[in-house]
Order: structure tokens, then sequence, then C-alpha cells
């Protein structure tokens, strides 16, 4: 049976770990101007957005789901333990540097810190996993059966999230955590997914990466105000028409691309583990170690000692933590199952 597994995606979330590594090092304002700040850097997110939406279509699609078998515990648990397990020995990490600083660690506190994911750059992340496992069934079926109105609709439901947080004036540690900001992202991503055999029009691409382009450009380089996008406006629902084109080209001409021998393997095993260095990198940056190599080495030098160090930990953690869960999952069966033996033996009796 061929391999079906599209190497391409992990290629991609390794180029977006690196690139989340390279945003949170404490640049100058100025230097987050420059196009490739700009243009590519500050891309990783929307890019993993996007593939969020496509890896969890091709799963249910894999998986032959309907809208209430996702539903069910039995597919949304593997999900949940997958997402958090990994966060929760995380933020016990930074609860033990927590307590040894000195910071206050009293429930009300820890509990605040935990759901509002303000526990590290990109601690947002959990949170908004775990409101995909519930609003992507429904965005999944509505852009299945509608196609393109679906798109629309996801469209106008983002803009008008936009519209209230303006007008409702809502907090920006909620806005930071809604899922809702990157709406048109995962509906790209499932869209891309449910038209992976599909050659789309060039006019509406092209248009797509125009409007995106002026968006960045006005924002970052005209000083144009955008009233509606209050918060994260680099990353704001422009941006998804941007970064689209970009991603549906790299999949639809390059996806079945595999690079061959250690170095491609190498490269598919780091994006198996990019959630892992996501948050190593995380830790790494909230607990400053970053600082270190930024006083003693000059910005290339640190970068890459910084890359070195987080991708190396993350991948470290991504074996551990794997070991430990199938290590507790088959001592939960065992029980399980001697449970059940023992039960049986009573009802003989």
């Amino acid at each position: 049976m061929k391999n079906s597994r599209i190497y391409m995606i992990d290629y991609l979330k390794v180029l977006c770990c690196l690139l989340v590594i390279i945003n949170h090092y404490p640049w100058t304002s100025e230097q987050k101007l420059h196009p490739l700040f700009v243009f590519i850097v500050r891309m990783a997110v929307p890019v993993f957005m996007i593939l969020s939406g496509y890896t969890f279509s091709l799963s249910a699609e894999r998986r032959h789901q309907s809208i209430r078998q996702q539903y069910s515990l039995r597919s949304l648990w593997p999900k949940f333990t997958r997402f958090t397990v990994p966060v929760i020995i995380a933020f016990g990490i930074y609860l033990l540097f927590s307590r040894l600083a000195g910071n206050d660690l009293s429930f009300s506190h820890v509990t605040e810190t935990f759901l509002l994911g303000d526990y590290g750059p990109g601690s947002y992340y959990y949170g908004m996993m775990l409101q995909l496992l519930v609003f992507f069934p429904l965005l999944y079926a509505l852009l299945k059966k509608t196609g393109e109105a679906g798109l629309c609709m996801v469209f106008v439901l983002h803009l008008f999230f936009e519209i209230g947080t303006v007008v409702y004036d809502i907090p920006y540690e909620y806005y930071r955590i809604s899922l809702y900001r990157y709406f048109m992202y995962i509906a790209f991503g499932i869209y891309l997914f449910i038209n992976r055999r599909k050659k789309l029009h060039v006019l509406p691409l092209l248009l797509s990466f125009l409007a995106g382009s002026f968006y960045l450009i006005s924002f970052n380089y005209e000083d144009v105000d955008w009233p509606i996008f209050k918060f994260w406006s680099w990353s704001a629902l422009p941006v998804a028409f941007f970064i689209f084109p970009f991603v549906y080209l790299i999949l639809h001409y390059f996806g079945q691309m595999e690079i061959s021998g250690k170095p491609g393997s190498l490269l598919s095993f780091t994006g198996k583990a990019s959630y892992h260095i996501f948050l190593v990198q995380m830790l790494y940056y909230q607990l400053e170690f970053d600082t270190i190599a930024n006083n003693a080495l000059p910005t290339a030098a640190a970068l890459l000692c910084h890359i070195a160090v987080c991708v190396s930990l993350g991948i470290g953690y991504y074996i551990l933590e794997n070991h430990l869960t199938s290590s507790l999952s088959s001592l939960y069966h065992f029980m399980m199952r001697c449970l059940t033996l023992s039960r049986r033996k009573r009802e003989l009796l």
C-alpha cells in the first residue's frame, strides 16, 4: 500500500517552527518592519492555522467520520490528550520555575494563567486547539456542502467578530485566546483539502494576494489606521488572503514531494515534533533563557543558538512525552483488563 503521508506538511511545520523561534527574538520596532519579517517571519502562525484546518480535514476524511462521530468521546479524547498532556507538563515546569522565583502561585492565579494562556509567547495556541475540536466539525460540514459560499459565510462571521471586538470593547486577553480571530485561516485550510485535486483559477488567487498585500503594506509602511482590526493587526483577517495563495501553490504543486534519505527522515520527524518544539520555545523565552545568548553573541549566532536549543529539546521532549504517554496508556488498558477479568470471575462464582 502506497504511503499517503503528505511530507510537505511536515516540512512546512518545521519552517514555521523556525520562524516562530525567530519571531520571538527581541527585535527592535524598526527591525520588525523589514520586509522579510513582515511578509515571511510573521506568517508562521497563519500557516500553522491553515495547516490545522487541512490536517483535521484529512483525519476526518480518512476515518469517514460524520459530524456526530467527530463529536463522539472516542474521536475527541485522543485529540484532547494529544494536545493536553504536553501542555500540562510544560505548564508544570513553568510553575516550578515561577515558584523558585518567588511568584504568586495561588489557585486562582494559576487557574487564570492557564486558562488565558499567559505563561509564555504563543501559550494561547493550546486553548485555540481545544476550540478547534469544537468548531471544526461544523466548519468542515459547511464548507464540504457549500464550497465557496461557505467561505463567504465564514468571512462574514470572522468580520463580524472583528467588528464586535471594537464595538463591545472586548479585552485583549480574551481576543488573544479566541479561535474566531483565525476562523478564515481554518476555513481556507479545509477548503484546500476539499479541493486538493482541483487546480484553482489564477484570477481569484491573484486578487486574494493583492488584497492581503495591500493591507500589510498599508498597515506596516503607510501608517494606515484600520479601526476594525484592533488587536494582532499583523495576522488579522486580510492577512489570510495574502498567505492563502502561497500555501495552495506549495501543497498543490509540491504536496507529493518527499526529500529522500536521512535529511528527509529528520525533517519529517521534526515536523511531527513541531507542537513540542513550540512548547519548548514558549518556556525558553518566557523563562528568559534566551538572554544568555543574546548578551554574549551577535544576533545571527544568538538566533542559531536559540534554534538549536529549542529544536533539539523539543525533539527530545516529543520522544520522552510519547514514551510516557504510551506507557501510561498501556498501564491503563492493562488495569482495565484486570478489572474486567476480576469482575467476570466474581460473576461466575
